[in-house]
């Protein structure tokens, strides 16, 4: 009987924190974006994502360029030379706080 009930709390326990794992990545880019429009001194222009789109999974920032005259133009450097390095991903850019 107390076996049952020790699984039953490492099951409840492995759950939660996965759940707990998932807000955090979610909210990731929402605590990125509010650090940034805090800090905008010596930002250059707006910060620009750089987002990441593939086949195998829905988009993904992965990461943001910040402190460049011009932080768009930055990126958009960045992912042409990246695009082509594998058939399935493509990289874009966008702009990071509205």
């Amino acid at each position: 009987m107390l076996a049952k009930e020790i699984v039953g709390l490492l099951i409840i326990s492995s759950v939660t924190l996965a759940c707990a794992e998932e807000d955090k990545y979610q909210a990731r880019e929402e605590r990125l974006e509010q650090a940034l429009e805090g800090n905008e001194s010596g930002l250059g222009s707006r910060p620009a994502w750089l987002v990441k789109t593939s086949s195998y999974a829905s988009d993904d920032r992965t990461a943001v360029f910040f402190g460049y005259a011009d932080n768009l133009q930055a990126c958009s450097e960045f992912a042409e030379a990246m695009n082509g390095s594998d058939l399935n991903v493509t990289y874009a850019c966008a702009l990071a706080i509205d």
